[in-house]
Protein backbone atom coordinates (compact mmCIF):
# COMPACT_ATOMS: atom_id res chain seq x y z
CA UNK A 1 0.00 0.00 0.00
CA UNK A 2 1.28 3.64 -1.22
CA UNK A 3 1.26 5.74 1.93
CA UNK A 4 2.26 9.38 1.81
CA UNK A 5 4.74 9.10 4.65
CA UNK A 6 6.29 5.51 2.71
CA UNK A 7 9.70 7.06 1.84
CA UNK A 8 10.41 7.98 5.39
CA UNK A 9 9.00 4.72 6.90
CA UNK A 10 11.07 3.67 10.32
CA UNK A 11 10.07 -0.08 8.98
CA UNK A 12 12.96 -2.55 8.44
CA UNK A 13 12.10 -3.61 5.05
CA UNK A 14 11.03 -0.05 3.83
CA UNK A 15 14.60 1.12 5.07
CA UNK A 16 16.13 -1.61 3.01
CA UNK A 17 14.30 -0.98 0.18
CA UNK A 18 15.72 2.40 -0.05
CA UNK A 19 18.85 1.02 0.94
CA UNK A 20 18.79 -1.22 -2.25
CA UNK A 21 17.82 1.93 -4.62
CA UNK A 22 20.59 3.77 -3.15
CA UNK A 23 23.55 1.83 -3.36
CA UNK A 24 22.39 -0.03 -6.67
CA UNK A 25 21.25 3.03 -8.42
CA UNK A 26 18.18 1.86 -9.53
CA UNK A 27 15.84 4.14 -11.40
CA UNK A 28 12.39 5.25 -10.51
CA UNK A 29 9.94 2.26 -11.69
CA UNK A 30 12.98 0.50 -12.61
CA UNK A 31 13.28 -3.54 -11.68
CA UNK A 32 14.95 -4.83 -9.24
CA UNK A 33 16.51 -8.69 -8.68
CA UNK A 34 16.46 -10.38 -5.45
CA UNK A 35 18.10 -13.49 -4.44
CA UNK A 36 17.68 -16.16 -1.62
CA UNK A 37 19.23 -19.45 -1.32
CA UNK A 38 18.39 -23.00 0.97
CA UNK A 39 20.14 -26.04 0.32
CA UNK A 40 17.31 -28.91 1.61
CA UNK A 41 19.85 -31.72 3.12
CA UNK A 42 17.50 -32.41 5.68
CA UNK A 43 13.71 -30.73 6.74
CA UNK A 44 13.98 -27.34 6.04
CA UNK A 45 13.37 -25.47 9.34
CA UNK A 46 11.63 -22.37 9.99
CA UNK A 47 15.05 -20.35 10.72
CA UNK A 48 15.51 -20.86 6.78
CA UNK A 49 11.98 -19.55 7.00
CA UNK A 50 13.52 -16.30 7.95
CA UNK A 51 15.50 -16.02 4.14
CA UNK A 52 12.21 -16.14 1.90
CA UNK A 53 10.30 -14.44 4.65
CA UNK A 54 12.98 -11.30 4.59
CA UNK A 55 13.15 -11.22 0.97
CA UNK A 56 9.09 -11.66 0.93
CA UNK A 57 8.92 -8.35 2.89
CA UNK A 58 11.50 -6.30 1.40
CA UNK A 59 10.13 -7.14 -2.22
CA UNK A 60 6.22 -5.85 -1.04
CA UNK A 61 8.32 -2.64 0.28
CA UNK A 62 10.36 -2.30 -3.03
CA UNK A 63 6.51 -2.56 -5.34
CA UNK A 64 4.70 -0.55 -2.30
CA UNK A 65 7.58 2.25 -3.42
CA UNK A 66 6.45 1.68 -7.14
CA UNK A 67 9.37 -1.13 -8.52
CA UNK A 68 9.28 -3.75 -10.45
CA UNK A 69 10.91 -6.80 -8.90
CA UNK A 70 11.89 -10.46 -9.90
CA UNK A 71 12.52 -12.44 -6.73
CA UNK A 72 15.50 -15.49 -7.51
CA UNK A 73 14.25 -18.67 -4.53
CA UNK A 74 17.60 -21.07 -5.37
CA UNK A 75 17.38 -24.65 -4.15
CA UNK A 76 20.99 -25.59 -3.65
CA UNK A 77 20.03 -29.80 -4.50
CA UNK A 78 23.38 -29.96 -6.55
CA UNK A 79 25.34 -29.60 -3.20
CA UNK A 80 27.20 -32.28 -2.09
CA UNK A 81 25.47 -34.89 0.46
CA UNK A 82 27.56 -34.34 3.48
CA UNK A 83 26.03 -35.43 6.98
CA UNK A 84 23.18 -37.38 7.26
CA UNK A 85 20.52 -36.02 9.46
CA UNK A 86 20.53 -37.28 13.12
CA UNK A 87 16.14 -37.23 13.40
CA UNK A 88 15.76 -40.45 10.87
CA UNK A 89 15.34 -43.85 11.54
CA UNK A 90 18.33 -45.77 12.16
CA UNK A 91 17.62 -47.87 9.10
CA UNK A 92 17.14 -44.87 7.07
CA UNK A 93 20.33 -43.51 8.20
CA UNK A 94 22.55 -46.45 7.42
CA UNK A 95 21.51 -46.42 3.89
CA UNK A 96 21.50 -42.98 3.36
CA UNK A 97 25.09 -43.16 4.67
CA UNK A 98 26.39 -44.57 1.85
CA UNK A 99 24.98 -42.30 -0.49
CA UNK A 100 27.59 -39.45 1.07
CA UNK A 101 29.18 -37.21 -1.40
CA UNK A 102 26.62 -37.54 -3.80
CA UNK A 103 24.58 -34.88 -5.36
CA UNK A 104 20.73 -34.33 -3.29
CA UNK A 105 19.23 -34.22 -6.45
CA UNK A 106 20.62 -37.65 -6.99
CA UNK A 107 19.82 -39.23 -3.54
CA UNK A 108 16.80 -41.83 -3.74
CA UNK A 109 13.83 -40.42 -1.41
CA UNK A 110 14.01 -42.58 1.84
CA UNK A 111 10.30 -42.19 2.04
CA UNK A 112 9.94 -43.15 -1.60
CA UNK A 113 7.21 -40.61 -2.46
CA UNK A 114 9.01 -37.72 -4.35
CA UNK A 115 11.90 -38.29 -6.86
CA UNK A 116 15.09 -37.67 -4.39
CA UNK A 117 16.03 -36.58 -0.89
CA UNK A 118 15.95 -32.86 -1.98
CA UNK A 119 12.33 -32.93 -3.78
CA UNK A 120 10.82 -34.32 -0.49
CA UNK A 121 12.02 -31.66 1.96
CA UNK A 122 11.81 -28.81 -1.13
CA UNK A 123 7.99 -30.07 -1.61
CA UNK A 124 6.83 -30.14 2.21
CA UNK A 125 8.75 -26.73 2.24
CA UNK A 126 6.84 -25.18 -0.85
CA UNK A 127 3.40 -26.20 0.39
CA UNK A 128 4.10 -24.45 3.94
CA UNK A 129 4.97 -21.24 1.63
CA UNK A 130 1.88 -21.16 -0.33
CA UNK A 131 0.08 -21.38 2.70
CA UNK A 132 1.78 -18.72 4.20
CA UNK A 133 0.60 -16.77 1.06
CA UNK A 134 4.49 -16.91 -0.85
CA UNK A 135 4.18 -18.39 -4.31
CA UNK A 136 7.74 -18.69 -4.96
CA UNK A 137 9.26 -19.88 -8.15
CA UNK A 138 12.12 -21.56 -7.24
CA UNK A 139 15.92 -22.53 -9.56
CA UNK A 140 16.80 -26.10 -8.82
CA UNK A 141 20.37 -25.57 -9.08
CA UNK A 142 20.83 -29.66 -10.47
CA UNK A 143 18.57 -28.76 -13.42
CA UNK A 144 20.77 -24.68 -13.77
CA UNK A 145 23.87 -26.87 -14.14
CA UNK A 146 22.63 -29.37 -16.52
CA UNK A 147 21.65 -27.24 -18.79
CA UNK A 148 25.24 -25.68 -18.76
CA UNK A 149 23.46 -22.26 -17.43
CA UNK A 150 26.86 -21.66 -15.77
CA UNK A 151 29.19 -22.86 -18.21
CA UNK A 152 30.45 -19.50 -19.12
CA UNK A 153 31.13 -18.20 -15.54
CA UNK A 154 32.63 -21.78 -14.63
CA UNK A 155 35.15 -21.77 -17.46
CA UNK A 156 35.84 -17.81 -16.32
CA UNK A 157 36.28 -18.79 -12.65
CA UNK A 158 38.72 -21.60 -13.38
CA UNK A 159 41.11 -19.27 -16.07
CA UNK A 160 40.93 -16.55 -12.94
CA UNK A 161 41.29 -19.22 -10.21
CA UNK A 162 44.84 -17.54 -9.12
CA UNK A 163 42.88 -14.07 -7.90
CA UNK A 164 40.18 -16.15 -6.13
CA UNK A 165 42.83 -17.85 -4.43
CA UNK A 166 44.50 -14.92 -3.52
CA UNK A 167 41.23 -12.87 -2.41
CA UNK A 168 40.69 -16.36 0.07
CA UNK A 169 44.21 -16.74 1.31
CA UNK A 170 43.49 -13.18 2.95
CA UNK A 171 41.49 -14.57 5.32
CA UNK A 172 43.53 -18.61 5.88
CA UNK A 173 45.66 -18.90 8.15
CA UNK A 174 47.52 -21.71 6.07
CA UNK A 175 47.23 -20.24 2.58
CA UNK A 176 46.14 -22.13 -0.36
CA UNK A 177 49.20 -23.36 -2.90
CA UNK A 178 46.31 -23.56 -5.57
CA UNK A 179 42.76 -23.79 -5.79
CA UNK A 180 40.31 -25.30 -8.42
CA UNK A 181 36.94 -23.39 -7.92
CA UNK A 182 34.62 -26.01 -8.83
CA UNK A 183 34.46 -30.04 -8.08
CA UNK A 184 33.23 -32.83 -10.28
CA UNK A 185 30.90 -35.42 -9.68
CA UNK A 186 32.18 -38.78 -11.28
CA UNK A 187 30.23 -40.63 -13.87
CA UNK A 188 30.36 -43.68 -12.36
CA UNK A 189 29.81 -44.01 -8.82
CA UNK A 190 28.23 -40.30 -8.54
CA UNK A 191 30.38 -38.49 -5.61
CA UNK A 192 32.82 -35.72 -5.55
CA UNK A 193 36.01 -38.30 -4.30
CA UNK A 194 37.50 -36.68 -7.39
CA UNK A 195 40.69 -34.90 -8.52
CA UNK A 196 41.51 -33.03 -11.39
CA UNK A 197 43.95 -33.79 -13.63
CA UNK A 198 43.83 -31.12 -16.14
CA UNK A 199 41.39 -28.62 -18.49
CA UNK A 200 41.66 -28.57 -22.23
CA UNK A 201 39.11 -25.94 -23.13
CA UNK A 202 35.40 -27.37 -22.24
CA UNK A 203 36.82 -30.89 -21.52
CA UNK A 204 37.62 -31.27 -17.63
CA UNK A 205 39.93 -34.49 -17.18
CA UNK A 206 39.60 -36.11 -13.80
CA UNK A 207 40.09 -39.31 -12.22
CA UNK A 208 38.02 -40.95 -8.84
CA UNK A 209 38.83 -42.39 -5.86
CA UNK A 210 36.55 -45.28 -6.81
CA UNK A 211 39.08 -45.89 -10.08
CA UNK A 212 37.10 -44.43 -12.56
CA UNK A 213 38.76 -41.98 -15.35
CA UNK A 214 36.42 -39.70 -17.32
CA UNK A 215 36.29 -36.48 -18.99
CA UNK A 216 33.64 -33.65 -17.82
CA UNK A 217 31.86 -30.53 -19.50
CA UNK A 218 31.62 -27.16 -18.60
CA UNK A 219 28.51 -27.42 -20.66
CA UNK A 220 26.63 -30.32 -19.05
CA UNK A 221 26.14 -31.60 -15.89
CA UNK A 222 28.41 -33.21 -12.76
CA UNK A 223 30.55 -30.04 -12.10
CA UNK A 224 29.40 -27.70 -9.33
CA UNK A 225 31.18 -24.66 -8.08
CA UNK A 226 32.29 -24.23 -4.93
CA UNK A 227 30.55 -22.22 -2.06
CA UNK A 228 33.00 -19.04 -1.96
CA UNK A 229 32.30 -18.71 -6.02
CA UNK A 230 28.75 -20.27 -6.62
CA UNK A 231 26.92 -17.43 -4.72
CA UNK A 232 29.04 -14.73 -6.37
CA UNK A 233 28.42 -16.23 -9.59
CA UNK A 234 24.81 -16.33 -8.90
CA UNK A 235 24.96 -12.80 -8.12
CA UNK A 236 26.36 -12.32 -12.02
CA UNK A 237 24.75 -14.55 -13.60
CA UNK A 238 20.82 -13.24 -12.31
CA UNK A 239 21.96 -9.43 -11.87
CA UNK A 240 21.29 -9.97 -8.28
CA UNK A 241 20.81 -6.64 -6.83
CA UNK A 242 20.20 -7.45 -2.84
CA UNK A 243 20.15 -11.00 -0.76
CA UNK A 244 19.72 -11.52 2.45
CA UNK A 245 22.33 -13.78 4.51
CA UNK A 246 22.99 -15.87 7.89
CA UNK A 247 24.76 -14.54 10.68
CA UNK A 248 27.30 -17.16 9.82
CA UNK A 249 27.91 -15.71 6.59
CA UNK A 250 28.55 -12.56 7.92
CA UNK A 251 31.79 -12.62 9.83
CA UNK A 252 34.85 -11.25 9.13
CA UNK A 253 36.37 -13.22 6.42
CA UNK A 254 33.39 -14.95 5.98
CA UNK A 255 31.44 -16.42 2.62
CA UNK A 256 30.23 -13.11 1.99
CA UNK A 257 33.11 -10.94 2.56
CA UNK A 258 34.84 -12.92 0.13
CA UNK A 259 32.22 -13.31 -1.72
CA UNK A 260 32.17 -9.17 -2.55
CA UNK A 261 35.52 -9.40 -3.87
CA UNK A 262 35.31 -12.03 -6.19
CA UNK A 263 32.15 -10.68 -8.19
CA UNK A 264 34.23 -7.57 -8.69
CA UNK A 265 37.41 -9.60 -9.75
CA UNK A 266 36.21 -12.51 -11.64
CA UNK A 267 32.77 -10.90 -13.53
CA UNK A 268 33.30 -7.11 -13.30
CA UNK A 269 30.05 -6.07 -11.29
CA UNK A 270 29.43 -4.70 -8.24
CA UNK A 271 28.02 -6.82 -5.19
CA UNK A 272 24.40 -6.73 -4.34
CA UNK A 273 23.27 -4.98 -0.93
CA UNK A 274 23.13 -6.92 1.61
CA UNK A 275 21.31 -7.78 4.98
CA UNK A 276 22.75 -10.39 7.68
CA UNK A 277 19.91 -11.93 9.77
CA UNK A 278 20.30 -13.77 13.21
CA UNK A 279 19.00 -17.04 14.21
CA UNK A 280 15.13 -18.15 14.81
CA UNK A 281 14.82 -19.13 18.27
CA UNK A 282 11.94 -21.99 19.41
CA UNK A 283 10.89 -21.10 23.12
CA UNK A 284 11.11 -24.52 24.96
CA UNK A 285 13.25 -26.41 22.19
CA UNK A 286 16.43 -24.46 22.64
CA UNK A 287 19.74 -24.51 21.01
CA UNK A 288 20.48 -23.18 16.98
CA UNK A 289 18.21 -25.63 14.14
CA UNK A 290 20.42 -27.78 12.36
CA UNK A 291 19.10 -29.72 9.60
CA UNK A 292 21.55 -32.10 9.60
CA UNK A 293 21.83 -31.91 13.89
CA UNK A 294 17.91 -32.81 13.24
CA UNK A 295 16.93 -30.48 15.76
CA UNK A 296 14.59 -28.30 14.42
CA UNK A 297 10.84 -27.58 13.52
CA UNK A 298 9.42 -26.97 10.24
CA UNK A 299 7.06 -24.37 9.05
CA UNK A 300 4.72 -27.12 8.45
CA UNK A 301 5.11 -28.29 12.18
CA UNK A 302 4.82 -24.88 13.45
CA UNK A 303 1.88 -23.82 11.68
CA UNK A 304 -0.17 -26.23 13.62
CA UNK A 305 0.40 -23.74 16.21
CA UNK A 306 0.15 -20.54 14.19
CA UNK A 307 -2.59 -19.17 11.88
CA UNK A 308 -0.66 -18.19 8.39
CA UNK A 309 -0.67 -14.09 9.47
CA UNK A 310 0.29 -14.81 12.98
CA UNK A 311 2.93 -16.19 11.89
CA UNK A 312 3.84 -13.78 9.57
CA UNK A 313 3.24 -11.18 11.76
CA UNK A 314 6.10 -12.32 14.38
CA UNK A 315 8.62 -12.22 11.57
CA UNK A 316 8.01 -9.15 10.14
CA UNK A 317 7.85 -7.47 13.75
CA UNK A 318 11.20 -8.44 14.50
CA UNK A 319 13.95 -6.63 12.26
CA UNK A 320 16.46 -9.54 10.38
CA UNK A 321 19.62 -8.59 12.89
CA UNK A 322 17.90 -9.38 15.76
CA UNK A 323 16.93 -12.53 17.44
CA UNK A 324 13.78 -14.11 16.60
CA UNK A 325 12.18 -15.78 18.93
CA UNK A 326 8.82 -18.36 18.13
CA UNK A 327 6.87 -18.94 21.68
CA UNK A 328 5.65 -22.54 21.48
CA UNK A 329 5.00 -22.24 25.35
CA UNK A 330 2.26 -20.26 27.13
CA UNK A 331 3.89 -16.70 25.66
CA UNK A 332 1.71 -17.74 22.18
CA UNK A 333 -1.29 -16.45 23.99
CA UNK A 334 0.50 -13.19 24.05
CA UNK A 335 1.44 -13.59 20.98
CA UNK A 336 -2.24 -14.03 19.23
CA UNK A 337 -3.28 -11.18 22.01
CA UNK A 338 -0.39 -8.89 20.59
CA UNK A 339 -1.59 -9.68 16.48
CA UNK A 340 -5.51 -8.69 17.28
CA UNK A 341 -4.16 -5.41 19.09
CA UNK A 342 -2.45 -4.10 16.10
CA UNK A 343 -5.08 -5.58 13.70
CA UNK A 344 -7.20 -3.53 15.68
CA UNK A 345 -5.04 -0.72 15.78
CA UNK A 346 -5.12 -1.04 11.47
CA UNK A 347 -9.17 -0.89 11.22
CA UNK A 348 -9.35 1.61 14.19
CA UNK A 349 -6.18 3.89 14.64
CA UNK A 350 -8.20 6.46 17.23
CA UNK A 351 -9.75 3.38 19.69
CA UNK A 352 -6.40 1.37 19.98
CA UNK A 353 -3.82 2.34 21.83
CA UNK A 354 -0.36 0.36 21.28
CA UNK A 355 2.57 -0.48 23.74
CA UNK A 356 4.75 2.73 21.55
CA UNK A 357 3.69 5.51 19.61
CA UNK A 358 4.90 4.07 16.50
CA UNK A 359 2.41 4.02 14.42
CA UNK A 360 4.05 3.72 10.99
CA UNK A 361 5.95 1.08 11.81
CA UNK A 362 2.96 -1.21 13.35
CA UNK A 363 0.82 -0.18 10.47
CA UNK A 364 3.77 -1.65 8.16
CA UNK A 365 3.91 -4.66 9.89
CA UNK A 366 0.08 -5.58 9.74
CA UNK A 367 0.80 -4.94 5.90
CA UNK A 368 3.13 -7.56 5.90
CA UNK A 369 1.32 -10.16 7.81
CA UNK A 370 -1.94 -8.94 5.72
CA UNK A 371 -0.65 -8.60 2.42
CA UNK A 372 -4.43 -7.82 1.49
CA UNK A 373 -6.30 -6.89 4.28
CA UNK A 374 -10.08 -7.39 4.83
CA UNK A 375 -11.97 -4.07 4.03
CA UNK A 376 -12.85 -4.36 7.55
CA UNK A 377 -12.04 -5.61 11.19
CA UNK A 378 -12.30 -9.21 10.67
CA UNK A 379 -13.67 -11.46 13.93
CA UNK A 380 -11.08 -11.35 16.50
CA UNK A 381 -12.08 -14.98 18.52
CA UNK A 382 -9.55 -15.12 21.60
CA UNK A 383 -7.21 -18.09 21.36
CA UNK A 384 -6.84 -17.96 24.60
CA UNK A 385 -10.74 -18.28 25.02
CA UNK A 386 -10.79 -21.17 22.36
CA UNK A 387 -8.23 -23.14 24.28
CA UNK A 388 -10.79 -23.49 26.59
CA UNK A 389 -13.44 -24.11 24.61
CA UNK A 390 -12.13 -26.85 22.22
CA UNK A 391 -11.31 -28.97 25.44
CA UNK A 392 -14.76 -28.30 26.74
CA UNK A 393 -16.16 -29.66 23.28
CA UNK A 394 -13.28 -32.19 23.43
CA UNK A 395 -12.02 -31.25 19.82
CA UNK A 396 -15.01 -30.97 18.05
CA UNK A 397 -14.02 -27.73 15.89
CA UNK A 398 -17.63 -27.55 14.19
CA UNK A 399 -18.58 -27.21 17.98
CA UNK A 400 -16.60 -24.70 18.81
CA UNK A 401 -17.24 -22.78 16.18
CA UNK A 402 -20.94 -22.89 16.54
CA UNK A 403 -20.36 -22.09 20.37
CA UNK A 404 -18.32 -19.23 19.76
CA UNK A 405 -21.08 -17.67 17.33
CA UNK A 406 -23.90 -18.55 19.68
CA UNK A 407 -21.66 -16.97 22.98
CA UNK A 408 -20.36 -14.20 21.45
CA UNK A 409 -24.35 -13.66 19.43
CA UNK A 410 -22.77 -13.62 16.43
CA UNK A 411 -23.77 -14.15 12.84
CA UNK A 412 -20.56 -15.39 10.94
CA UNK A 413 -19.47 -14.35 7.37
CA UNK A 414 -17.34 -17.15 5.50
CA UNK A 415 -14.32 -15.42 5.69
CA UNK A 416 -14.95 -15.16 10.08
CA UNK A 417 -16.26 -18.61 10.37
CA UNK A 418 -12.97 -19.39 8.17
CA UNK A 419 -10.82 -17.78 10.85
CA UNK A 420 -12.38 -19.03 14.16
CA UNK A 421 -12.18 -22.62 12.65
CA UNK A 422 -8.25 -21.82 12.29
CA UNK A 423 -7.48 -20.35 15.34
CA UNK A 424 -9.55 -23.51 16.98
CA UNK A 425 -7.65 -25.96 15.28
CA UNK A 426 -4.51 -24.21 16.01
CA UNK A 427 -5.91 -23.67 19.98
CA UNK A 428 -6.49 -27.18 20.44
CA UNK A 429 -3.32 -28.19 18.74
CA UNK A 430 -1.06 -26.54 21.03
CA UNK A 431 -3.42 -27.00 23.78
CA UNK A 432 -3.24 -31.02 23.67
CA UNK A 433 0.67 -30.71 22.62
CA UNK A 434 4.00 -30.74 24.56
CA UNK A 435 4.71 -26.90 24.64
CA UNK A 436 1.25 -26.03 26.49
CA UNK A 437 1.83 -25.77 29.93
CA UNK A 438 -0.07 -28.68 31.85
CA UNK A 439 -2.22 -26.33 33.68
CA UNK A 440 -4.28 -24.99 30.55
CA UNK A 441 -4.90 -28.79 29.91
CA UNK A 442 -7.85 -30.50 31.74
CA UNK A 443 -10.95 -32.39 30.38
CA UNK A 444 -14.57 -31.74 32.14
CA UNK A 445 -15.83 -34.30 34.35
CA UNK A 446 -19.22 -35.32 33.76
CA UNK A 447 -22.24 -34.01 36.16
CA UNK A 448 -22.68 -37.34 37.42
CA UNK A 449 -18.82 -37.63 38.60
CA UNK A 450 -18.58 -38.21 42.37
CA UNK A 451 -18.38 -35.05 44.36
CA UNK A 452 -15.40 -34.17 47.33
CA UNK A 453 -16.40 -30.25 48.74
CA UNK A 454 -15.98 -28.85 51.55
CA UNK A 455 -19.30 -27.04 52.93
CA UNK A 456 -17.86 -23.90 52.57
CA UNK A 457 -16.45 -24.42 48.91
CA UNK A 458 -19.87 -26.26 48.09
CA UNK A 459 -21.88 -22.82 48.83
CA UNK A 460 -19.32 -20.85 46.90
CA UNK A 461 -19.81 -22.69 43.74
CA UNK A 462 -23.60 -22.90 44.24
CA UNK A 463 -23.68 -19.15 44.57
CA UNK A 464 -22.45 -19.56 40.98
CA UNK A 465 -25.34 -20.83 39.55
CA UNK A 466 -27.92 -18.01 39.40
CA UNK A 467 -24.92 -15.58 37.90
CA UNK A 468 -23.98 -18.65 34.77
CA UNK A 469 -28.03 -18.57 34.24
CA UNK A 470 -28.28 -15.20 33.88
CA UNK A 471 -25.24 -15.12 31.56
CA UNK A 472 -23.28 -12.58 33.79
CA UNK A 473 -19.66 -11.86 32.67
CA UNK A 474 -16.04 -12.77 33.70
CA UNK A 475 -16.06 -9.66 35.95
CA UNK A 476 -19.08 -10.53 37.86
CA UNK A 477 -18.25 -13.68 38.28
CA UNK A 478 -14.94 -12.47 39.52
CA UNK A 479 -16.58 -10.35 42.29
CA UNK A 480 -18.61 -12.50 43.44
CA UNK A 481 -16.18 -15.63 44.46
CA UNK A 482 -14.16 -12.54 45.97
CA UNK A 483 -17.44 -11.85 48.40
CA UNK A 484 -18.34 -15.46 49.39
CA UNK A 485 -14.52 -16.25 50.16
CA UNK A 486 -14.51 -13.13 52.79
CA UNK A 487 -17.55 -13.80 53.95
CA UNK A 488 -16.92 -17.73 54.39
CA UNK A 489 -13.25 -17.29 55.68
CA UNK A 490 -11.93 -19.39 52.67
CA UNK A 491 -8.92 -19.15 51.44
CA UNK A 492 -8.03 -18.35 48.22
CA UNK A 493 -6.07 -20.84 47.37
CA UNK A 494 -7.97 -23.86 49.31
CA UNK A 495 -11.18 -22.81 47.51
CA UNK A 496 -9.38 -22.58 43.91
CA UNK A 497 -7.93 -25.92 44.79
CA UNK A 498 -11.01 -27.21 46.04
CA UNK A 499 -12.93 -25.69 42.26
CA UNK A 500 -10.55 -27.32 39.66
CA UNK A 501 -11.12 -30.90 41.30
CA UNK A 502 -14.78 -30.46 41.68
CA UNK A 503 -14.12 -29.80 38.02
CA UNK A 504 -11.39 -31.60 36.30
CA UNK A 505 -9.78 -33.71 39.33
CA UNK A 506 -7.14 -31.62 39.09
CA UNK A 507 -5.51 -28.99 41.92
CA UNK A 508 -5.02 -26.66 39.24
CA UNK A 509 -6.79 -24.95 35.83
CA UNK A 510 -8.05 -22.30 33.68
CA UNK A 511 -9.01 -19.05 35.16
CA UNK A 512 -11.86 -20.15 37.14
CA UNK A 513 -14.44 -16.91 36.05
CA UNK A 514 -13.20 -16.70 32.71
CA UNK A 515 -13.50 -20.63 31.95
CA UNK A 516 -17.02 -20.72 34.17
CA UNK A 517 -18.07 -17.69 31.46
CA UNK A 518 -16.86 -19.47 28.24
CA UNK A 519 -17.88 -23.07 29.17
CA UNK A 520 -20.96 -21.99 30.90
CA UNK A 521 -23.38 -24.73 29.03
CA UNK A 522 -21.16 -27.40 29.77
CA UNK A 523 -20.65 -26.60 33.92
CA UNK A 524 -24.03 -25.76 34.89
CA UNK A 525 -25.09 -29.67 34.83
CA UNK A 526 -22.44 -30.21 37.28
CA UNK A 527 -22.97 -27.64 39.40
CA UNK A 528 -26.93 -28.22 39.95
CA UNK A 529 -25.86 -31.75 40.91
CA UNK A 530 -25.15 -29.65 43.98
CA UNK A 531 -28.59 -28.32 44.81
CA UNK A 532 -29.32 -31.99 45.20
CA UNK A 533 -27.52 -32.00 48.60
Amino acid sequence: MRHDWLDESPYWADKIARQIIREQEIPPGGEVHLEGGITPSGSVHVGNLREVMTLTFVQQALEDLGYTVKTYYVWDDYDRFRKVPKNLPVDMRERLHAELGKPLSEIDDPWACHESLAAHHEAEFEESLNELGIHAEFIRQHEAYAEGRYARLLREAWEKRDIIREILNQYRKEPLQEYIPFDVYCEACGKDTTTIKHVEGDAIHYACACGHEDVRHFTGKGVKAKWRVDWPMRWAYYQIHFEPGGKDHSTPGGSYDTAKQIIKAVWQRSPPSYAPYDFVILKGVGGKMSSSEGKLLTPRQVLHYYTPDVLRFVYASTRPQAEMIIQLDENILQVYEEFDRVERFYYQPHEEKLKDDRWQHWTRVYEMAQPQPPGTLPVQPSFRELTILTQVYEGDIQQVVDAYAERHGLILTPLDRKRVRERAERAYAWVTSEYAPEKYQFRLLPPEAPIMLSPEARAILKTLIPLLESDADEALLREAMQARLKEKGLSAKAFFREAYAFLFNKPYGPRLAGFLRIARERVLPRLKRLEEA
